[in-house]
């Protein structure tokens, strides 16, 4: 009889995307069943199962398939038989489990309990015969051996049961065996947790060894084979985890997993012409996107096909659209943080991703066992094909009034370097940056209307970070970068007397230092330095009257367009502290408390911002959550400047409360409720004061005298992914005001105030390597302020506008059905998927906004992407 004991790792918690060989298929579990094991148990005591006369007698043999629950200390408080053999195997395979002792595993580096899988394998050897007789005589034997690996991924599968008759073995941690045959032709049957059975023949010869190598496929249910009874430490209140195949199948998508932010509560629509961040009505310099701790200006691509990195270069999304704790600020609204994945193994890895939108390519290269580069690069050429689809679906442009839509170019690149050589220490260098532009396209009579539109950012960073584990307690993490960010735009109108061209160049540096101390299992703290510095220079050809910007400003009926140059810097030293502890094993209470001297110019604004998270189990499946706290960030650069803005501006603030709920309604679907209030103030607003300065009046032009608030209630109801189906629904209420602040001043909307938006997300496996989707989207148009009439400046010889109402009215709602299917092949030694992507399936023009003739008498919408179907491949190795 042979015993052996089989586990597998469990799927590192929040948003782990690389492809590992234990980590490629998500848990059966939501969120809060989804903790880190960072240590296995190890068996320490085994205990023979007693093979039975009467089993043997009936000549029964084979395996016997337990499920183990082990307690914190590592003993087995309980054996399931989850693959039953023969009532007398099964009960004498229980019995010697429960005599087994094992290591304590550890779970986020405290003892829990866990589940495991275990079993024993009876083997029927009959007595040996008397020596001198003809059966004594040993068969001549042959050795096989090779190696049991991942198809696909090529990654050793450890655990792997190769069995040939009575002969078994069980792979190794590089996914080899050896085998001891008699000579022949044999029959061979691999078995691994969350595999599909891999069964041949090999013929053996005595005397020689055969080398041979099996594939085996993934079968379509979890691979992890333990389980761990226990929660995940939660300390933040508005935060959304998503699985792996959750983030990659969303249709719409392209398999993109940040794009998957933008279905989640707290996101709004983003308008098709950029890639902001829209979080809970504020605008998009209200928030912060952070790539491995350094923050970068967009995080989608124009047109919000695809994010700004590479999936392949994605570990870890985490999404808090309020309530974020002390470790960032410089952001009044929300925080995305994207950490990047390190990429270790001894084999070379790539992918090349083609379809309608862009092209990409992925290879990382092993150089030594602690030395690896991995390098992606994406190009997009959708403003190729788009004319060709606005022709088909518009009949080819020849009637009507026309139409007006924007043309997204993009790219990216990433290169990246780790090297794992030193003890104790995981270093990083990481150069990164992305190009976006725009072009307008036209149809029909629109092409009539003559004007010109460019619109464009860029950004490069070079960064270098070293994680040091100092103790198994204690945690160091320094991160030092160098960045620029580009940005510009362009435009002139036939008749309209408009002409413009800016462009800023934005010079950036930091530093950040963070320390994790562990001090037992209920309290973690939590402290770092954060530096950051830029110098920025903007170059304007504006219609703006050169005394505009003296005091009292003079009247001009037809500025001429001006030139300026602008320059000008600023700085933030920031320090924070935070810990979480449990009062009560019920009860998480996160407090936090950063500190930051902005410096503007020669002025300094220092900031205290507390903030503190609480969360509440009441009963198992409920808990209640609240967050508030105090936040601050700079005013641009263009608001504190000494040409164009008040050197005296001080940072803007916020104030966030936040209250929630998370209820497990059943095993597969959860519902999180929360509800926000989100007060800023301190905000710069354009002033018509002006102070004496050196004996002479100076324009004030900006003041910190405006308000703001955003307020609202977001559902998410999720059912959690299994092995066939993932899915869920969002739905936000809410409502953005600000108000300039003056007495009598009215609340009006805020340019991103959406007071509807509803997501239906569903994903569904087909078999067969089929996997079907859709994705439904509902929003309310943004505010706009309307034309309702012009006037003829006969001095200028142009037409002015006549506004109505700040706001006074909407855009049309949008809507828009996203459809995708898709076809996955899984050879020995990688993947070959084909997907079809069908953006705006039934070909709703959404507006986004209005052109108007040179008379302001006619409008044409400028429309988001019509019906566009993209067709592509991606093969991975």
């Amino acid at each position: 009889m042979h015993a052996l004991l089989l586990t597998a790792a469990l799927l590192p918690l929040l948003l782990q995307i690389e492809e590992q060989p234990a980590r490629t298929e998500a848990e059966h579990a939501a969120e809060s069943a989804a903790p880190v094991l960072t240590k296995a148990p190890e068996l320490i005591h085994f205990v023979d199962a007693e093979y039975p006369e009467a089993a043997k007698a009936e000549g029964v043999e084979g395996e016997v398939v337990l499920t183990l629950t082990l307690d914190e200390t590592g003993r087995v408080t309980d054996v399931a038989v989850t693959r039953p053999l023969h009532p007398l195997l099964d009960a004498a395979a229980v019995a010697a489990a429960r005599q087994l002792r094992f290591t304590p595993a550890e779970v986020n580096g405290k003892p829990a309990p866990v589940q495991i899988e275990f079993r024993y394998v009876f083997t029927f050897r009959p007595p040996e015969p008397p020596p001198g007789t003809d059966e004594a005589k040993a068969p001549a034997e042959a050795t096989l051996q090779g190696e049991v690996l991942v198809r696909g991924r090529r990654d050793p599968i450890e655990g792997a049961i190769v069995r040939s008759g009575e002969a078994v073995a069980e792979t190794d941690a590089e996914g080899r065996f050896e085998l001891r045959l008699p000579e022949g032709r044999h029959p061979i049957e691999v078995r691994a947790p969350g595999f599909e059975p891999f069964r041949t023949h090999e013929v053996v010869t005595p005397g020689t060894r055969t080398e041979v190598r099996y594939y085996l496929l993934r079968s379509g249910k979890s691979p992890f084979e333990i389980v761990v009874r226990g929660e995940r430490e939660k300390k933040e209140v508005s935060r959304v985890v998503l699985q792996r195949e959750e983030l990659t199948k969303v249709p719409g998508t392209f398999g993109d997993p940040l794009r998957v932010l933008e279905n989640l509560p707290g996101m709004q629509r983003a308008p098709f012409i950029g890639g902001q961040l829209l979080v809970r009505g504020a605008s998009p310099e209200d928030s912060g996107v952070y790539f491995d701790g350094v923050e970068i200006p967009i995080l989608y691509h124009f047109g919000g096909l695809t994010s700004v990195v590479n999936p392949e270069f994605l570990e870890e999304i985490d999404f808090q659209p309020g309530g974020f704790g002390a470790r960032y600020g410089r952001a009044t609204a929300g925080i995305v943080e994207v950490e990047s994945r390190r990429h270790s193994g001894k084999l070379a890895r790539g992918s090349l991703k083609v379809d309608l939108a862009d092209t990409s390519l992925f290879f990382r290269y092993p150089i030594t066992d602690d030395l690896s580069v991995a390098a992606a690069g994406r190009r997009s050429y959708v403003d190729l094909f788009l004319p060709l689809v606005i022709g088909l679906t518009s009949g080819g442009g020849s009637g009507g009034s026309g139409l007006v839509t924007l043309a997204p170019q993009y790219g990216d690149y990433q290169v990246k370097v780790d090297y794992d050589g030193l003890p104790d220490h995981a270093l990083s260098l990481f150069l990164f940056g992305s190009n976006d532009t725009f072009e307008i396209l036209t149809t029909g009579a629109a092409r009539q209307r003559a004007f010109g539109f460019d619109l464009r950012i860029g950004f490069h960073r070079l960064t270098l970070t070293d994680t040091w584990k100092i103790s198994d307690a204690l945690t160091a993490r320094t991160l030092g970068f160098i960045g620029l960010t580009t940005q510009g735009a362009a435009g002139g109108e036939v008749g309209g007397g408009f002409d413009f061209d800016f462009s800023f160049d934005r010079y950036e540096a930091g530093f950040r230092h963070d320390l994790e101390y562990r001090y037992d299992e209920n309290t973690v703290f939590r402290a770092g330095l954060d530096l950051y510095g830029l110098q920025g220079l903007a170059v304007a050809r504006v219609p703006i009257d050169g005394d505009l910007l003296a005091f009292p400003t003079p009247l001009s009926p037809a500025p001429p367009p001006q030139d300026l140059d602008i320059e000008g810097g600023g700085s933030g030293l920031a320090f924070y502290a935070e810990t979480t502890f449990k009062p009560r094993p019920n009860l998480t209470v996160t407090p936090g408390l950063r500190s930051e001297l902005y410096v503007f110019n020669t002025y300094l604004h220092p900031t205290f911002d507390p903030r503190l998270a609480l969360r509440w189990t009441v009963r198992d499946g409920t808990t209640l959550k609240a967050a508030a706290g105090h936040y601050h960030q700079a005013p641009s650069i263009f608001q504190v400047n000494e040409l164009t803005g008040n050197p005296r501006l001080g940072p803007e603030a916020a104030n966030h409360w936040i209250l929630g709920i998370e209820q497990q309604i059943t095993e597969l679907i959860d519902l999180d409720v929360q509800a926000f209030y989100n007060a800023r103030f301190d905000l710069a607003v354009p002033s018509n004061e002006a102070h004496i300065e050196d004996g002479r009046a100076v324009a004030e032009r900006f003041a910190n005298e405006g308000i703001g608030r955003a307020y609202g209630i977001e559902l998410l109801l999720r059912h959690a992914l299994t092995e066939d189906f993932f899915g869920w629904i969002a739905y936000t209420l809410m409502r953005s005001e600000v108000n300039d602040g003056g007495p009598g001043d009215p609340w009006i909307l805020t340019d991103y105030d959406q007071t509807h938006i509803l997501t239906v997300v569903g994903s569904y496996r087909l078999g067969g390597g089929f996997e079907a989707g859709a994705r439904f989207r509902l929003v309310t148009g943004n505010p706009y302020t309307p034309v309702v009439g012009a006037t003829h400046d006969l001095d200028a010889d142009t037409w002015r506008p006549i506004r109505g109402a700040v706001h006074s009215a909407r855009l049309p709602t949008f809507h828009q059905l996203d459809l995708r299917i898709e076809y996955t092949h899984v050879f020995d030694l990688g993947t070959l998927s084909f997907f079809l992507d069908l953006l705006n399936a039934y070909n709703q023009p959404n507006v986004e906004d209005f052109q108007y003739d040179y008379r302001y008498r006619a409008q044409e919408p400028f429309n988001g992407l019509p019906l566009f179907p993209v067709l592509g491949m991606r093969g991975a190795f």
